[in-house]
């Protein structure tokens, strides 16, 4: 890339940054909307909770748990396929040459 190229990028890197937006910035009016901030009033009893976290736990473990059979068995048809390719395909081009008829 020329020096001119370059020059031009940082220019432009320099545009970009001097647009940019701050979220901090007090100029900045936050879009207004039609709806308002969804506030969660309700609250768990302690057992109640406890009940979720179970369901929460075990769901987890059940995802984890269909991960690393689908992991393992892509890993090992992987293996399957690349030792098949390796050692049982007919690769030999002299051998596997046939003569147009």
């Amino acid at each position: 890339m020329s020096t001119k190229g370059k020059i031009g990028v940082y220019r432009f890197n320099e545009l970009q940054k001097s647009k940019r937006r701050r979220l901090s910035d007090p100029k900045v009016r936050s879009m207004p909307s039609g709806y308002k901030k969804f506030d969660d009033h309700t609250e768990m009893k302690t057992h109640e909770y406890a009940e979720f976290q179970k369901k929460l736990f075990a769901e987890k473990a059940r995802n984890r748990r269909r991960f690393r059979l689908v992991f393992w068995s892509v890993m090992l048809l992987l293996v399957i396929v690349l030792s098949y390719f390796l050692f049982f395909y007919e690769m030999d081009p002299i051998r596997s040459f046939k003569w147009p008829n």
